[in-house]
Formats: C-alpha cells, sequence, structure tokens
C-alpha cells in the first residue's frame, strides 16, 4: 500500500519543505502531519527542539496526564541529535505526568554525560532532575531506546500497518484509516487482541456496524465461560453504540444464560443493563430502570 503512503505523506512533506526554506512560515504550533514528516525525513536540531516544545503545550492544553506516542516520537526527534543539553526540554515533557515511559529520553545523550551537566547546572529543576537520572541505568536507557526505534521507525516503509491506520485517522483520513486496518488484521492471527484493536478502532472511526461484525467474531472464537461472558457483554456494549438495541439485549441475555455471573463480570453485567435500559422509550435519558 505503498501509493496509500506517500498520499498522506504529501501535504506534511510539502509543510516540512516551506518549514526548511523558511522557519517563520512554521508558526511554532503542534502539527500532527509536520511532526511525522520530520520524524521520517529528518531535520536540525532546532526544529526538532521547536516540534518538541510544541508537542509539549499541546498535550499540557488537550491531552489527559500520560504519555503519548506522539510525545514520544516528538522526543526521539530530538534525542537522535545526541545533545546532552536537551535534558531540560526533555525534562518539560517529563514533568508533564511523571509517566515512567518518557524517563529514559532524559538520559539518551549518555547517563554519566548528562549527570555531570545536570549537577554543574543552576537551572531550578537540576535537584529533581538529578533524582531523576539517579535512578536510571546506562544499559536500561540503551535497551529502551532500541525498543522505541523498532516501535517508531525513521523508515516510513518499515511503519506497520496499524501504525499508518493511526497516520490516517489523524492527518482526518477515516476510510483510508480503515482501510489499512483491515490490511493489518489480515496479516495478523484471528485471536482476541486482534479483534479488539479492530473493534475498537472501527468504533473510534465511525463504522460502528463493522465494529459490532469484529465483536461478533471475537465472541465466535472465545472460549472458557467467563471470558465468553466478557466478550458478550462487550457485544452488548458495540451493539448499543451502534444503535442495535436488540442485538445487545440479546448478548447480555446470553451471558447471563451462561451461568449466575459473578465478580467483575456480573458488575459489567449490571452496568450494561442499566445503559441500555435507560435507552428504552419512555425511560428518561441518564437514569436507570
Amino acid at each position: 500500500m505503498t501509493g496509500e503512503k506517500d498520499v498522506l505523506l504529501a501535504a506534511p512533506r510539502a509543510a516540512l519543505a516551506r518549514v526548511r526554506r523558511d522557519p517563520d512560515d512554521w508558526d511554532g504550533e503542534y502539527d500532527y502531519g509536520l511532526l511525522l514528516a520530520m520524524y521520517f525525513d529528518g531535520v536540525d536540531l532546532p526544529l526538532a527542539r521547536r516540534m518538541l516544545a510544541a508537542a509539549v503545550r499541546y498535550h499540557r492544553d488537550h491531552v489527559p496526564p500520560g504519555i503519548s506516542p506522539e510525545l514520544v516520537r516528538a522526543g526521539l526527534l530530538v534525542a537522535c541529535h545526541g545533545d546532552a543539553a536537551d535534558v531540560w526540554l526533555h525534562w518539560t515533557a517529563y514533568a508533564l505526568s511523571f509517566d515512567p515511559g518518557y524517563r529514559p529520553l532524559l538520559a539518551v545523550a549518555g547517563l554519566r554525560r548528562t549527570r555531570d551537566l545536570v549537577r554543574e547546572s543552576t537551572h531550578p529543576d537540576r535537584g529533581r532532575v538529578a533524582v531523576e537520572l539517579a535512578g536510571l541505568r546506562a544499559r536500561e536507557v540503551t535497551a529502551w531506546l532500541d525498543e522505541q526505534r523498532e516501535r517508531f521507525p525513521s523508515d516510513p516503509a518499515a511503519e506497520s500497518l496499524f501504525g499508518w491506520s493511526t497516520h490516517a485517522r489523524e492527518l482526518g483520513r477515516p476510510d483510508l484509516s480503515r482501510e489499512l486496518l483491515l490490511a493489518w488484521a489480515r496479516e495478523r492471527p484471528h485471536d482476541p487482541a486482534t479483534f479488539a484493536a479492530v473493534r475498537s478502532r472501527l468504533g473510534r472511526l465511525g463504522f460502528a456496524a463493522e465494529a459490532v461484525e469484529a465483536q461478533r467474531e471475537a465472541v465466535a472464537i472465545t472460549t472458557g465461560r467467563e471470558r465468553l461472558g466478557h466478550e458478550l457483554v462487550t457485544l452488548a456494549s458495540v451493539c448499543r453504540e451502534a444503535g442495535d438495541l436488540a442485538g445487545a439485549r440479546q448478548a447480555l441475555e446470553e451471558c447471563a444464560a451462561l451461568a449466575p455471573p459473578l465478580g467483575g463480570l456480573a458488575t459489567s453485567l449490571r452496568r450494561e443493563a442499566r445503559e441500555l435500559d435507560a435507552l428504552r422509550p419512555g425511560t428518561p435519558s441518564g437514569t436507570g430502570p
């Protein structure tokens, strides 16, 4: 699907070309497509720093706390230049939520070199950064960096179809995102994890009926009473979101018929039943029976 990938990257690469000619052409606001083009094609350190700073601002203002693939990608864009002075910029990203999934980026320019720089600095957060660096080990940073480079390859050809589906979604191409997602699924084992990923993404993309079918396939291959019960509750939820209330009710009835649900399954079953009952004609919105 090389052609589709080239189409997705065309506008971001054109934007990057303009920024390379004139850095002032970019207003410094976070842009998913521009980050992607920078990551795949490479940029100088000043532009990489601007992008990470933009990603930090965007995540601070618009994204719930926690690590995100986009923030890591922006961090790796800076990290590939190997400048220990960027520890302070990485610190602003890490301090958004102190998620351990970002912490190794503090030391990707070399743990000892970064520790020395922080120790000699007058930065107001040097003590806090020193504590974080003290908890890292060089081999762990190296291993983490290798894992992230595999997860976020700089070669577009090495990016997974699932990753390209994500890019298409973020770039406003839901139909192409669906096409790439299904191509990814065809190459994967037909197991619960694959069906869960397909169902979840199809639902978010607005393909509700197809999300229902994906979940039905997950139910069909599931064994074990409790696991099947949870898959049926999920099917009920997906049917409800698709407007198929009869299908949702049937899935809940099948779940209840397996055996008296216990523990977490019983809680999930009751919760979904309340959600469904709230949609009955004559029931005030948001209330139970």
